[in-house]
C-alpha cells in the first residue's frame, strides 16, 4: 500500500500547520472545522483508531443578525425563539403564507429526497431559478444567500438545485450539533491515521504530485509522478533578483551578482503555489498559505517544511537557461484510487474522460487574528454574519481549540477566525484588512483591541457545485478499468456532503479493492 501526497503534508483541505508568536507555537489551518453529527463515516474513522476525543463536545451552531446589531444564540431558548421569528418574517418577506405547515411540508420533502431523484427533477437549474419557480419552505430555502456563501463559497445562481438540496437533507434537515475539532488537524487526525497505515504495512510519500495516470491495454496500471516543470530562458538578467515566468507554472527566481548566477524554484513546498519575492527583497512569501523563505530558499515561517528547489543555471553564449524541476518517475499498482480536489481530478482525467473537465474549484478566504483581550463573554461560538457581501463566519477559536485556549488564558487576549466569500482581491494585506475591519464590526467590544498576529489562507480547491455539475462528475468505480474515485465530488447513491461523502466515497473505493483481494470490506455506516 504506497500513498502518495502532492503536498509536504497530509489533510488537503483539512491540513493545520504551527506558527511562532512571541515564541509560542500557535495553529493555523485552512479554517476551523466541525462536524456535524450526521458525520458518520468521518467519526467512526476516528473511533476506530482511537480519536473520538479529537473532537469537542456537540454545540448548536448559533446565528447573528447584524443588521439589528442583536446575537441570537442557537445554545439557549431566548436565541432560538428569537431565529423562529426571524425565519417566520424571512418567510413572509419571500410570500409564504404557512410557517410551521410549509416548513413541516419542506422537512417531509427533503427526508424522501435520494441523489437520484434530486438529480432527475432539479438536476441542471440553478438555486436561483429553483427557488423563483416556488422551491419547499425550508430553513436554508430563508437563508439563502447566507448558506450559498457559508456552504458552498458560491452564489444561488451559480449552484445545482439538486446538489443544494441533497446538501440541505444531509446538513440541515436532521438539526445535527455540531461537532468542533479541538486543535491542529494534523496533530489531532493525521498524524494518529498516518501512524496507524503503516503500522498496517503502508508507506507515504509526500512531495509527490500525480501529474499523469500511467495506461497498458485500456487499464490504469499506475501513475507518473513529479509534476514535469519546464525550464526558462532569459537573453540578459539585471543585477539582483530576477522573476522568469512560466506559463502555466509558478515562476523560477534567478539572483544575479558580480560573482555568481543562482536560480530558485519559485514552487512553494507547501502545496506547490507561486512564492513572490518580498517587497524588501529580504525572502520570498507564499502568495495562498503565507510560508515564507529566505533568500537561500530556506523555510522561514510554515506552513511548508521543505527548503526551495535550488535549479541548475548554464551560462549560454544565447541566454541563460534555467533548468526545470525533476522529471517524474512512474509508480506501478494493481489498482489506483485517485483521492483529490476537484481541479485536479480534471486536470488527470480530461483527456480520456472529457466530461471531467466540467469538474472546478470555488475560491475560499480564511483569516484568523490573535488580539489582546476578549469578545464579551455572552457572545457565542460561532457566528453566521447576515449582512456583510463577503463575511460568512466569526468563530472564537479559543473557545473551540485546546491550543488557543490555553494561550488565551495565559495572555487575556483572544483568537478569531473569519471565513470570507466573494473575494476577488489578490493584495494579502487588503485582504487581512478587510477582514479584519468584519471582524470589529462582529465584535464591537474589540473595536479599539491590538492584533499581534494575522494570518490569511487562500484557496481554489474546495469543489464548485454550477448547475449541471453531476454531468462532469464520476462514481466511485468510473468506467475506466483498475481507476477508482474518492472525494466530495464523486457521485454516490445516499445522501451526504462535504467530507462525509469524501470518506464515504473513499471506504467504498477501498471496499472494492478489499473485496478483490478476499479481504472484509469496511461497514458502512
Amino acid at each position: 500500500m504506497l500513498l502518495l501526497e502532492a503536498g509536504g503534508q497530509l489533510g488537503g483541505k483539512v491540513s493545520g500547520w504551527t506558527e511562532e508568536l512571541d515564541g509560542t507555537d500557535v495553529d493555523v489551518e485552512h479554517g476551523v472545522h466541525g462536524w456535524f453529527e450526521r458525520y458518520r463515516n468521518f467519526t467512526d474513522l476516528l473511533e476506530r483508531h482511537g480519536l473520538g476525543e479529537a473532537l469537542g463536545e456537540p454545540e448548536a451552531m448559533s446565528l447573528r443578525w447584524t443588521a439589528s446589531g442583536s446575537t441570537m444564540d442557537g445554545n439557549t431558548g431566548a436565541g432560538r425563539r428569537s431565529i423562529k421569528t426571524l425565519l417566520k418574517t424571512q418567510a413572509k418577506a419571500l410570500g409564504y403564507t404557512r410557517f410551521t405547515a410549509g416548513m413541516v411540508e419542506g422537512a417531509r420533502w427533503l427526508k424522501g429526497l435520494t441523489p437520484a431523484s434530486a438529480r432527475a427533477s432539479l438536476g441542471g437549474r440553478s438555486v436561483n431559478d429553483w427557488q423563483d419557480e416556488g422551491a419547499p419552505l425550508t430553513v436554508w430555502r430563508l437563508l439563502s444567500s447566507r448558506v450559498a456563501s457559508g456552504i458552498f463559497f458560491s452564489r444561488t445562481e451559480q449552484i445545482d438545485a439538486a446538489e443544494w438540496a441533497q446538501g440541505e437533507a444531509f446538513l440541515g434537515a436532521g438539526g445535527d450539533r455540531v461537532r468542533w475539532l479541538r486543535g491542529n488537524p494534523e496533530e489531532l487526525i493525521w498524524k494518529p491515521l498516518a501512524e496507524a497505515f503503516v503500522a498496517r504495512g503502508g508507506e507515504i510519500q509526500l512531495l509527490s504530485p500525480v501529474s499523469e495516470l500511467v495506461i497498458e491495454s485500456g487499464r490504469v496500471v499506475g501513475v507518473r509522478v513529479g509534476e514535469p516543470m519546464p525550464g526558462a530562458v532569459s537573453e540578459d538578467l539585471a543585477e539582483g533578483w530576477n522573476m522568469l515566468p512560466r506559463e502555466g507554472h509558478p515562476p523560477v527566481w534567478v539572483h544575479r551578482d558580480a560573482e555568481r548566477v543562482r536560480a530558485l524554484s519559485g514552487r512553494c513546498t507547501h502545496e506547490g503555489c507561486p512564492v513572490l519575492l518580498d517587497e524588501d527583497e529580504q525572502g520570498f512569501s507564499c502568495t495562498c498559505h503565507g510560508g515564507r523563505f529566505d533568500l537561500n530558499g530556506a523555510v522561514v515561517e510554515g506552513p511548508p517544511r521543505e527548503p526551495l528547489q535550488p535549479l541548475f543555471v548554464d551560462l549560454g553564449t544565447d541566454g541563460i537557461h534555467v533548468e526545470g524541476e525533476a522529471p517524474p518517475e512512474v509508480i506501478r499498482g494493481d489498482s489506483v484510487i485517485l483521492a483529490v480536489d476537484a481541479p485536479a481530478a480534471a486536470r488527470l482525467l480530461g483527456k480520456l474522460l472529457p466530461q471531467t473537465l466540467g469538474l472546478s474549484g470555488v475560491r475560499e478566504t480564511v483569516a484568523r487574528f490573535w488580539l489582546d483581550r476578549q469578545e464579551a463573554p455572552e457572545t457565542p461560538n460561532a457566528l453566521m454574519l447576515m449582512d456583510d457581501p463577503l463575511a460568512v463566519s466569526a468563530l472564537l477559536v479559543h473557545r473551540l481549540q485546546d491550543r488557543a485556549a490555553t494561550w488565551a488564558a495565559e495572555t487575556g487576549g483572544s483568537v478569531i477566525e473569519v471565513q470570507l466569500a466573494h473575494v476577488t482581491e489578490d493584495d494579502r494585506e487588503a485582504v487581512l484588512d478587510g477582514a479584519e475591519a468584519v471582524l470589529r464590526t462582529a465584535y464591537p467590544e474589540l473595536a479599539d483591541a491590538l492584533v499581534l498576529k494575522r494570518t490569511l489562507t487562500l484557496g481554489s480547491r474546495y469543489t464548485a457545485f454550477p448547475p449541471g455539475w453531476h454531468e462532469a462528475a464520476l462514481p466511485t468505480d468510473p468506467p475506466l478499468d483498475g481507476l477508482l474515485m474518492a472525494g466530495d465530488h464523486v457521485l454516490v447513491d445516499t445522501v451526504c456532503a462535504g467530507m462525509e461523502r469524501a470518506i464515504t466515497t473513499g471506504r467504498l473505493a477501498a471496499n472494492v479493492v478489499l473485496v478483490e483481494r478476499g479481504l472484509p470490506s469496511v461497514p458502512m455506516s
